[in-house]
């Protein structure tokens, strides 16, 4: 198993604040048979402007600092929607998933369908495929679910949370088949 949406790097967005807790968040993947992780941390211009350079300088430091934990770890982001994310896709400024043609996108809790299909079409257009993270948090996605199969048919693919398991204990439903 892959997790290809993790917020694993220390202290560049809204993941953990120091290794300890990263390399802790990486134990946790292996304990649950988790092979490869996607470190994605956001970029947002203006907000998180989390360039390639970082998260590979991030991602080298995390493999070091993991020593025999068996977990692969593989680059990439979490874009947001809107031109200055596409603008830096096209320079490479961004990370693509392990460098591949899948981008991980974060919808805006709030958004227009024609702009956020016009992104689609965008990352279409530079041979991109977009995969959409955790579409089933998002308020607009659930009250209009045809939103969700139009972006399917945009070529868009879908990622959906899966609970830690440290939070088991508490929620006893997940991980449940």
């Amino acid at each position: 198993m892959f997790d290809i949406h993790t917020h694993i790097l220390p202290g560049i967005d809204d993941g953990p604040g120091d290794w300890e807790r990263s390399l802790a968040m990486l134990r946790v993947a292996a304990r649950d048979g988790v092979k490869g992780v996607v470190v994605t941390p956001h970029v947002t211009p203006g907000l998180y402007d989390n360039r390639r350079e970082k998260v590979a300088a991030l991602a080298a430091e995390l493999r070091a600092r993991a020593g025999d934990i068996p977990v692969e770890i593989y680059e990439g982001s979490e874009l947001a929607v809107c031109a200055e994310a596409l603008e830096g896709l096209k320079s490479g400024r961004y990370c693509t998933i392990n460098s591949g043609r899948y981008v991980l996108v974060e919808l805006p809790s709030q958004f227009s369908a024609d702009g956020v299909y016009d992104f689609l079409v965008s990352l279409a257009s530079l041979n991109l495929i977009p995969v959409i993270a955790h579409p089933e948090r998002n308020p607009k996605v659930q009250a209009d679910i045809e939103a969700l199969y139009a972006m399917a048919e945009l070529g868009a693919l879908m990622q959906a949370m899966r609970p830690p398991s440290d939070l088991a204990r508490d929620y006893p439903f997940m991980g449940e088949e």
